[in-house]
Formats: structure tokens, sequence, C-alpha cells
């Protein structure tokens, strides 16, 4: 007995460890946001923020992709403990979620509802993966396809911000990341979570959010094909705004 509560005393402290990190991780995404508003005062809000957004989506979809392809796509096996590496690029990836959400909440953004509840369930996911100590192979996978595609979203908006969202230039953006999009999130997408759903050593509760982050992919899918449609071959759907997300 007094074993089992001196371990559960030690997996108590590392929780409280994980959740101090991700706090300080959230304050050094909005340092970082404070700093790039102060050196460019003239440029907008959201301008600002998609900064952020880039070196987010740069340094963790490059870093889970190095954890992805050293420590493997957990295809044979799931469930498994999270590595350090695993745990720490929850972490930071944690903090930009909840910097951003808090972001679009304050400022009033008109990000869709799709968009915050991708950033809820991602908060939420991320939370029960360090709590449970497992998972973290198959959350650095999601990331990883989920963030490849990050740096042509933003240069999408970068190019309509300037001007330059009409041309050749902007179709080949639009294309290589509409594809990109697609392939990682649908095909490689639907790889991963009919392998992790069929895995017995695997919860309903997991299974759930992988679902679901499958589900608000797909939906996600949907309306840039509805732009890449309208767009380039007439505008067949009246939209607020972009039906694109961060």
């Amino acid at each position: 007995a007094i074993i089992e509560s001196s371990k559960s005393t030690m997996c108590g402290n590392h929780l409280w460890s994980y959740y101090g990190a991700a706090v300080g991780s959230c304050l050094a995404w909005t340092n970082l946001y404070l700093v790039l508003r102060i050196l460019n005062g003239h440029v907008s809000r959201e301008f600002t923020n998609r900064l952020v957004t880039v070196v987010h989506g740069a340094v963790i979809s490059a870093v889970s992709a190095a954890a992805a392809i050293s420590e493997g796509l957990c295809l044979a096996e799931c469930a498994q403990s999270s590595s350090p590496l695993h745990n720490t690029i929850i972490i930071v990836s944690l903090g930009y979620f909840v910097f951003d959400f808090l972001w679009c909440l304050y400022t009033k953004s008109e990000e869709s509802r799709v968009m915050l509840a991708h950033h809820v369930i991602t908060i939420i996911a991320f939370l029960y993966v360090l709590r449970q100590g497992i998972y973290g192979c198959e959350t650095v996978a999601v990331v990883a396809i989920s963030e490849l595609t990050n740096p042509l979203l933003q240069l999408r908006w970068y190019l309509k911000y300037y001007g330059k969202h009409r041309g050749i230039v902007a179709i080949l953006v639009d294309w290589t990341f509409a594809l990109a999009f697609w392939f990682l999130r649908l095909v490689l997408g639907t790889v991963l979570l009919v392998n992790f759903v069929q895995k017995t050593q695997s919860n309903l509760l997991a299974k759930a959010f992988g679902t679901a982050f499958y589900t608000i992919s797909a939906i996600f899918s949907i309306q840039i094909a509805q732009y890449i449609i309208a767009h380039q071959y007439g505008k067949h759907w009246t939209f607020k705004h972009e039906p694109v997300h961060k």
C-alpha cells in the first residue's frame, strides 16, 4: 500500500509539473505575440497572431515529423507510454492552442465555430494524454500531419493581405495547400484512425477524440474544396469570410 501510494504521489507530481510547463508554454507564446506587436505595431492583430501561428506550425511540424519518423507512427502497437519528447511536443502545442483560443475570444475574431471546437477538443485531448501518460506517439503523429500544411495556409493569407491573391503564384499555393491537406488529413489520417480504432488497447474516450479530430478535418476539407471551386471556377457559394482555419 505504501509503495502504491508513493507511485501515485510521483505520478501526481509529474502531472502537475506538466500542467505548470503548459502554463509556461502559454505565457511564452503570449510574450512572443506581445513582442511582435511592439515590433510591428502598424499591422493588424490578426497579422501578428498569424506570425505566431507560423512559428508554432513550422517548429512543431518539424519536430513532430522527426519524432514520428524516429519513434514510429504506432501502427503496430498503441497506448504505449509517452516518451519525454512526446510530452514536450504536446506541452508546447497545448500552450499555443490555449493562447490562440483565448486570443480568439478576447479579440472576438471571426473564427468559425468549427475552428473554436477544434481548439477546445485539442486542448482537452492534450490534457487527457498528459494525464494518462500514454497515447503520446499517436498524438504527435496527428500533430505532425495537422501542422505540416500550416505554413502554406498562412502564406495564402499573407498573399491575400498584400493583394497578391490572384495570379499563378496564388493558384499554385492554393492547390499545393489543398492537395497536401487532403492527402495528409483524409488519406494518411484515415489510415491512422482506422488502425487506432481497431486496436483493443485503445479505450473508447481515446477513440472518440480520434474520431472527433477526423470529423473536423473532413469538414475543413469540404470547406477548402468549396473555396477552391468558388475562387478558381466562379462563385457558386457566398462566404461570410474565407472558410479556412489557422
